[in-house]
């Protein structure tokens, strides 16, 4: 009796394999898309509760264009830190006039709109009021009372931002694209 033979393709799985180089094609695609031009960091505390909650992690992009109010970016830490940096808002951008009462922030004379989500503190010191000059940002943590930000290492120049927040990616029941 001869020993059975081993057959890597019948005659009909031909027709199945253009699907299969497709979907690999698409896979790699993703991959790149996502971890080559894009790059995943956990977020570590609550500063920016609750838009991002400590242990999440989320996507961002690798590099940062035109600076935005209301975006959320990674930056090199201003102070020196160790760490990855740290996951601050946009508040304002270079030409606006920021004023501080409290925990909440005033651009232009008017009440910024960028985190209307924001945890608002019992904190009712004033700064003085600060104009951001060109190729620079005003930066806050939307849980405002415990946020090492722009009220505490003042303004960050636009280089220092490392790239933009796009996604919560785990845990998978907190995803979410960011607006």
């Amino acid at each position: 009796m001869a020993a059975p033979r081993f057959v890597p393709w019948r005659p009909g799985d031909r027709a199945y394999l253009p699907l299969v180089g497709a979907l690999v094609a698409i896979l790699v695609t993703l991959l790149v898309v996502l971890y080559g031009l894009n790059t995943v960091i956990r977020v570590d505390g609550d500063s920016m509760y609750p838009a991002l909650h400590d242990e999440d992690r989320v996507l961002v992009t690798r590099g940062y264009g035109e600076p935005r109010r209301g975006d959320i970016v990674t930056l090199v830490e201003p102070m020196g830190g160790a760490g990855d940096g740290l996951i601050k808002r946009i508040i304002a951008v270079g030409g606006d006039t920021v004023t501080i009462e409290g925990d909440v922030a005033y651009v232009n004379g008017v009440r910024s709109a960028v985190a209307p989500e924001a945890v608002i503190g019992p904190d009712t010191r004033g700064f003085a009021p600060v104009e951001v000059p060109e190729g620079w940002v005003y930066l806050m943590g939307d849980n405002r009372p415990t946020s090492l930000d722009s009220r505490h290492f003042g303004i960050v120049p636009d280089v220092a931002l490392r790239g933009r927040v796009i996604a919560v990616i785990s845990p998978v029941t907190r995803f979410r694209l960011m607006d």
